[in-house]
Parts: structure tokens; C-alpha cells; sequence
């Protein structure tokens, strides 16, 4: 089941990933430093995010996940585990500008369609997931299938 992974497929990958990398780092770090000033949740959008931010835990959490999920994938190191660790944030940023501030939802589908060609460029590494009674032996994958 091992393919030939092109340049092209490999350039889109990087691509995917400076794009994900980034927006999330630079998103994540406006929190705590105000680098892009306030992204205008509009009035319902930041009633739902000073709900967050009164838990005391919850928001802090994805912003931190948002940094460290965007440093790795921007250099590279544990790019499908990010990925994975990343998406269900993902989906909650896209769903919340798909409902509630709909002005970010174009940034809200980059960053979608960015996660997604990442874990289509790793399907072999989470095809057991959907596999009945796959194989798994971890000494079996090939080092050029986890090249960028």
C-alpha cells in the first residue's frame, strides 16, 4: 500500500503547513500580546468569548494548544499528532464563525482546508483508524513516507 509521494504533494504540504502554522501562532500569541489588535468577534461572538474567558481554564487552554500545536507543525516536528491534537479545536473555530461571527469564516475554511490536506497527506499513518482489523506494526513504516 506504500505510493509515490510527488514534489508537488510534498510543496503542498508545506504550504498547508507554513498557512496553519502561521494563522494559529499569530492568532494564538494576539491574546497575550495584541499583535493584530482586537479581530472583531462582533457583539454575540464576544459575549461567547468573555464566556470562555470567565471559566478561568478553557480559553487559556486552546490558545495554548493554538501556540504549541502551531510551532510544531511550523517546524515540522510530530506534524500528524499536532494535527490530530489540533482538529477539534479547528472544527469549534470554524463552527463558531460559521454561527456566530460570521466575518472570520473565510479564515475559519483556510485553516479547515489546511488540516484536512494534512491528514490526507498522513492517511497512511491513521488508516488503522478506519481499517476492520488492520495490522498495526509500528517497525513497518517507511522513513521516506514521513518526510515533511
Amino acid at each position: 500500500m506504500d505510493r509515490p509521494i510527488s514534489k508537488t504533494e510534498t510543496y503542498l504540504l508545506i504550504a498547508a503547513r507554513t498557512v496553519l502554522g502561521g494563522i494559529l501562532l499569530m492568532v494564538g500569541l494576539n491574546e497575550f500580546h495584541q499583535m493584530l489588535g482586537d479581530l472583531g468577534a462582533g457583539p454575540a461572538g464576544n459575549q461567547f468569548l468573555n464566556s470562555l474567558k470567565e471559566t478561568g481554564y478553557l480559553y487559556d487552554m486552546v490558545k495554548f494548544v493554538e501556540v504549541a500545536c502551531g510551532l510544531l507543525i511550523l517546524s515540522g516536528l510530530f506534524v500528524p499528532l499536532a494535527n490530530l491534537i489540533l482538529f477539534p479545536v479547528l472544527v469549534n473555530i470554524f463552527m463558531f464563525h460559521a454561527f456566530i461571527a460570521p466575518q472570520g469564516l473565510l479564515v475559519a475554511v483556510l485553516i479547515m482546508a489546511c488540516s484536512l490536506y494534512i491528514f490526507w497527506y498522513y492517511r497512511n499513518l491513521f488508516a488503522f483508524l478506519v481499517r476492520y482489523n488492520a495490522k498495526i506494526d509500528p517497525n513497518s513504516m517507511r522513513t521516506d513516507e514521513v518526510r515533511p
